[in-house]
């Protein structure tokens, strides 16, 4: 963001700029996998707040994480894991 090339886009400008999670894999690029189908949540949530008040992403990524992974997430790791990259 401190990039004199990015602070030519309005968004950075105004401050609308969301980094997404990359803990401890990208919730988007590779390596491809299960982090994707989180990424998805994490984004509706993220570009369309209005439309998904009802989504509550904490518990969606806890019973994913259940659920397919048979891991139950604790507070502390979820917090890690959805934290914006440094």
């Amino acid at each position: 963001m401190a990039s004199s090339a990015w602070q030519k886009l309005d968004c950075v400008k105004v401050g609308q700029v969301c980094l997404r999670p990359d803990n401890p894999t990208s919730l988007f690029d590779g390596p491809p996998g299960y982090g994707q189908i989180l990424g998805m949540y994490w984004m509706v949530n993220k570009l369309y707040p209005n439309k998904t008040k009802d989504l509550d992403l904490n518990a969606r990524v806890k019973e994913f994480y259940s659920r397919f992974l048979h891991y139950d997430l604790s507070d502390k790791e979820l917090t890690t894991l959805l934290a914006n990259p440094d």
